[in-house]
Formats: C-alpha cells, structure tokens, sequence
C-alpha cells in the first residue's frame, strides 16, 4: 500500500511541473508576441501620425489611405485638444462600441499598463475612436494565441483633406487571426565593431517569427552614413556561415572589407517571414 501511494504522489508531482512549465511557457510566449505586436502597432500610429500631417499641409480634396491592426493591448486612438486629458478604459471602450468620433490636434494611442502616447499635428483633424474592443474567452482564440497569431481588429481607414483639417473615416473592419506580426530581430552583433581595411567581420543575429522565416531575406546591410548600401551580405542559419548550429535562429556572415575605404559604415539588418511580414533594424 505504501509502494503505491508513493506512485500516486510522484504521479501528481509529474503532472503539477508539467503544468507548471506549460503555464511559464505560455506566459513568456504570449509576452514576447505582445512586446512584437505593440511594437508593431506604434509604428502604423506613427505612420498614421505622418500621413495625417502630411495631408495638414496639402491640398483640399487631397486623401490617403491608412491600415491599422489592433490587437487587445490597445485599449484605444484617439483625437484630443488637451493631451494631459487622458480618459479612462471604460469611457474608451464605449467611445469605440457606440462609434463616436474624437477631433482634435493631438493624436493619441493608449496602450494596456502603459503611459498614453500623444503626438500634436500640424492642423485639427476627426477620426472614429478605433480600437480592439473586447471579446469573449474561447478554446479558438487561446490557441491562436499560444501559436503567436492573437485575435485582432484590422481598421481599414480613409484620411481625406477638408477646409476643418483632416477627416479620417473608417471604410471597414473586421476581426482576424492572421499573423500580421513580423520576425523578431534581436541580439545583432558584430564582431570586431571596428579594424583596418582589410579587416573581415562576422555578423550575427538572432532572428525568428511563429510563422517562419524567409531565409532568402535575412539580410545585413552594409552602409555609408548616409544609409546609401555598399553591399548586401545574406545571412545563414546553416552552420556554415559563422551562425552557431544549424537551426538555432542564428543567422550570420561574414564581410570582407577589403577594397573598401577607411570609414565608419553602418549596418543595418533586414527579414520577413513566409507571409511577407518584414522589419528592419537599422544601425545594430
């Protein structure tokens, strides 16, 4: 009797770190898509922040086209003519369901536990409040989730020029479990970080996506300061390239620099996965 309770114990001790290494790996897995996918929302608020005011300084009738992909970290962009006059979750969330429309010369992004971002144009403008309003828990999205695809709301937007400033519409939206996230470029280096002429370096990046990489774009840029490329160097996850192991997400290469001019160049990387998802690190 005392052989098999002790089973039983080490059977539930089993099961309590299997479960106890799933919910790490889960958490650490669902952190990193979440720092990869905020990042990658800032940068369309920044492209929607330059388009807009491009359109402040244009003429009338003059419009553009904006895409926005939000997924639930964002709680909410807006207009606004005071910048310090944050509003509050719940005002945001039903600002967004009952499709009211902000105006102002500041526009804002409020992200979930972050410090509300707020960046004044150069003229008024009105936009829908736009956000990723909450859903129901379901096994489907959870899952989504877990393989780096989260639910998200994909804004489809119109920025048109009038004699107010700028009018943003909304022509569509809708929910989607695509993965619009692209490949995480991390821990880039080279080595050495500077030489002679003929001075070969190796460059080294850690680079991966939950759809997959396109290995043909893995790509260091060698460049003058004024980002003009003297050469384009591919870089390997095969072992044989002064990447590590193969397979390891390690990609890299060398650079002979021989011929080249005694100089400060600058490199920057570049990948996208297997469903044209790209990003860029510039100046590693």
């Amino acid at each position: 009797m005392k052989g098999t309770v002790e089973v039983w114990i080490w059977i539930v001790a089993g099961i309590i770190a299997g479960l106890l290494i799933l919910t790490l790996g889960y958490s650490y897995s669902l952190q990193m898509i979440n720092t990869v996918t905020e990042q990658s929302v800032l940068e369309q608020y920044d492209e929607l922040y330059t388009q807009t005011n491009e359109l402040c300084w244009s003429y009338l009738g003059n419009q553009k086209e904006a895409n926005l992909i939000l997924n639930k970290n964002i709680i909410g962009i807006y207009l606004t003519s005071d910048q310090y006059g944050e509003y509050n979750n719940t005002d945001l969330i039903d600002s967004i369901i009952k499709e009211n429309v902000s105006s102002g010369d500041f526009l804002c992004i409020k992200i979930k536990n972050k410090k509300t971002i707020c960046k004044q144009l150069d003229c008024n403008a009105r936009i829908p409040f736009l956000g990723a309003v909450p859903i129901e828990f379901s096994l489907t999205s959870l899952i989504n989730q877990i393989k780096g695809n989260p639910e998200s709301f994909e804004y489809n937007l119109i920025l048109k020029r009038d004699n107010v400033g700028v009018n943003i519409t909304k022509i569509n939206i809708k929910t989607t479990n695509e993965d619009f996230i692209s490949p995480i470029i991390q821990n880039a280096q080279i080595n050495p970080t500077s030489g002679p002429m003929d001075t070969v370096f190796i460059i080294t990046a850690e680079i991966t996506d939950s759809s997959g990489v396109n290995a043909t774009t893995t790509i260091a840029h060698i460049q003058n300061p004024d980002e003009t490329d003297i050469a384009l160097i591919t870089l390997y996850d095969d072992g044989l390239h002064s990447d590590g192991a193969v397979n390891d997400n390690i990609y890299g290469n060398t650079w002979d620099s021989t011929g080249f001019p005694l100089a400060p160049y600058y490199v920057d990387i570049t990948a996208c996965d297997i469903l044209g998802n790209c990003r860029e690190n510039e100046n590693i």
